[in-house]
């Protein structure tokens, strides 16, 4: 196992151990629209949104680069 990814399963552990002891229920206000949900759903949530945004910044990255003929390795 990799650095890297036991890195990634530790701190993966650690955000699902704080959403798990989150678990009141919060009022959420955005734009025009208010809702009631858990705390540790609405963190879960951000944190998928997150790893979406990062995951798809990346490949965009990696898409910009196979364009231009660069190789990221030199």
């Amino acid at each position: 196992m990799t650095p890297r990814i036991l890195a990634s399963l530790v701190l993966a552990a650690l955000a699902l151990a704080f959403v798990l002891q989150n678990v009141a229920a919060v009022e959420v206000r955005f734009l025009f629209w208010s809702f009631a949900l858990s705390m540790s759903l609405l963190l879960l949530m951000v944190l998928v949104l997150g790893v979406a945004i990062g995951w798809l910044w990346g490949f965009s990255g990696r898409r910009r680069q196979e364009r231009s003929g660069s190789d990221p390795d030199l």
